[in-house]
């Protein structure tokens, strides 16, 4: 009888659920806002369910298309916002609490940028209907943006797919910042350079960040060579992770070294204006060795 009532239960939350998707649907297909995290230019109604024009952001989200269609790109515009010191939509939740007002990126730009909301248009089960709210940018400039836009993707997209697997993607980091280095390709004829490069300084330009970039190639070589010193320590051969940084390395397909680095080492750090790399060791490298008590590495 427990296990009927339960399945009673469970269709129901089922139904309640199906209903309460349709009808959220339902309300896009009339232009209505549906709630989320407000956007720039637009302040949510009192009573809900619609958005209302702030006059101050609007100007600024025209003035962010205009200077993307100016700079030709995410990351200068976004250096041109940080100098003007603008920020994100800044929005107090219904429990009273601030959100928001953080800094632009070129992420939040792109999304700001991509934003139907700012041509009167609502998205749904992915199509497009008519909002109930004023529309803050006219089709012409939205359709002179989103073509840049496609054009840019795809001229930088071919280049961060191409060259082997990184072999310190997400455990490099920037120490000025913080933040991690992700890997990167930039192609000159028919060389190509690989890089690690600084969030920060991707994202809101170089001048953002002291380390900004460095050649993969080196930073790489320079890590292996210091995990191989590691070999040198009494007892060290007895460490199965160490096994693949000595003879044959060279040999391993490039999963198969950053698999064996990963399994070493927790996280990097890398101070570009000195070119210092530290480097935090998992708990197999740390401690005492295998079968040599009370003496450490």
């Amino acid at each position: 009888m427990l296990n009927v009532l339960l399945s009673f239960a469970q269709f129901e939350r089922e139904i309640i659920a199906e209903r309460t998707r349709d009808k959220i649907s339902a309300a896009r297909r009339r232009g209505k806002w549906t709630g989320g995290v407000p956007v720039l230019g637009y302040d949510v109604a009192p009573e809900g369910g619609r958005l209302l024009v702030n006059p101050e952001e609007a100007e600024r989200v025209r003035a962010i298309f205009a200077l993307y269609l100016e700079c030709r790109g995410l990351v200068p515009a976004v250096q041109v916002l940080e100098r003007r010191g603008w920020r994100n939509k800044r929005y107090v939740t219904r429990e009273g609490r601030v959100r928001g007002g953080g800094q632009f990126t070129k992420t939040t730009v792109q999304k700001l940028l991509t934003n139907p909301l700012y041509i009167g248009q609502v998205h749904s089960n992915g199509s497009l209907h008519t909002g109930e709210h004023e529309a803050l940018v006219d089709e012409t400039t939205w359709r002179r943006v989103q073509e840049l836009l496609r054009r840019n993707g795809r001229n930088g997209s071919s280049r961060r797919r191409s060259g082997p697997a990184p072999l310190l993607q997400g455990l490099l980091h920037c120490r000025p910042c913080g933040k991690g280095m992700t890997h990167s390709v930039a192609a000159r004829g028919t060389r190509r350079h690989r890089y690690y490069v600084c969030q920060t300084a991707q994202k809101r330009g170089w001048a953002a960040c002291p380390t900004k970039s460095v050649p993969a190639e080196k930073i790489e070589a320079s890590v292996v060579e210091q995990l191989r010193g590691l070999l040198a320590a009494p007892g060290a051969s007895r460490i199965e992770a160490l096994a693949p940084i000595g003879e044959g390395w060279e040999a391993l397909p490039p999963a198969e070294r950053r698999h064996a680095v990963a399994r070493l080492v927790e996280r990097i750090d890398y101070d570009g204006p000195s070119g210092k790399l530290s480097a935090v060791l998992r708990d197999v490298c740390n401690g005492p060795l295998p079968g040599d008590e009370g003496e450490e590495r």
